[in-house]
């Protein structure tokens, strides 16, 4: 699937299914995702035999249990071809810390790629959520299920959730997008390399004073009237989750974070600064 009027991102979504949670626990199954320019243009799935039986509640979660992977390759049969699959992608994955942890350690060296996380994606953009799994943002976005707990399929969901966020990102405009840059400044993640690339997309599509239906008259009125309110709202943008208890829905949100990154703008421009 295509993003329409988005930025046409290239990626590597990652999943894997495992015998535990813990340092020890193995990967049983690997799925991976390739999308170029926005487009799903390859798929990796292979079940893995571990060294150690795989425990009865493993195999209730993921439906993968001992038979299935009698005959399958152990892991450094196949590293090579999912270390040439993986290349220097940025790498996805939902709630990063795991899959990526559990990779770099049965490769026994960290991955040079950058790596990005859906959870933290959702948390920005989709901010009303009640829950950050996969499946709820997966059911937010109207993405249709394929089967959870199967890794190349949570791979083609996360996927298919990156694009979508993708696209919403994409709606907002320049100012909003460089304020929330600002916020995760620093970080050494995939996520300010994203919100960056989506921040230059927007600079060079946004049509400024149209984004979630904020008048350009409007704009030019505040342009116009900068008071102490308009400078207060402005410096209360530095504290994003002060906006999020304030609001009921997305839109309502990103509106919110829109006027104020506008009005902050419009500060800069007339030369008014805040005390």
């Amino acid at each position: 699937m295509e993003t329409q009027e988005s930025l046409k991102l290239s990626f590597v979504c990652v999943d894997t299914e495992t015998t535990g949670l813990d340092e020890s626990a193995e990967i049983i199954e690997i799925g991976m995702v390739k999308v170029i320019d926005g487009v799903v243009a390859d798929r990796y799935a292979q079940l893995i035999r571990p060294y150690r039986p795989i425990p009865e509640e493993i195999t209730q979660l993921t439906g993968i249990d001992n038979d299935m992977v009698e005959n399958q390759p152990h892991w450094r049969d196949v590293e090579s071809a999912i270390l040439d699959f993986i290349g220097d992608f940025t790498l996805v994955a939902h709630n990063v810390s795991f899959d990526r942890g559990m990779i770099e350690n049965h490769i026994g060296r960290a991955l040079p790629n950058a790596w990005l996380d859906t959870h933290d994606v959702a948390k920005i953009f989709m901010p009303s959520l009640t829950s950050y799994k996969l499946i709820s943002i997966a059911g937010a976005l109207q993405i249709a299920e394929s089967g959870f707990h199967r890794a190349v399929n949570d791979a083609e969901i996360t996927a298919q959730v990156l694009l979508s966020l993708t696209k919403k990102a994409c709606e907002l405009d320049p100012f909003t997008l460089q304020k929330i840059i600002a916020v995760f400044e620093g970080e050494t993640n995939g996520l300010v390399a994203w919100l960056t690339a989506v921040q230059r997309y927007s600079v060079a599509h946004a049509s400024i004073g149209k984004t979630y239906q904020i008048s350009n008259h409007y704009i030019d009125m505040l342009s116009k009237t900068i008071t102490d309110h308009h400078l207060s709202l402005a410096q209360a943008y530095k504290t994003l989750p002060a906006f999020k208890k304030l609001v009921d829905s997305d839109k309502y949100f990103l509106e919110i974070v829109s006027l104020a990154a506008k009005i902050e703008g419009l500060i800069r421009q007339s030369g008014v600064h805040a005390a």
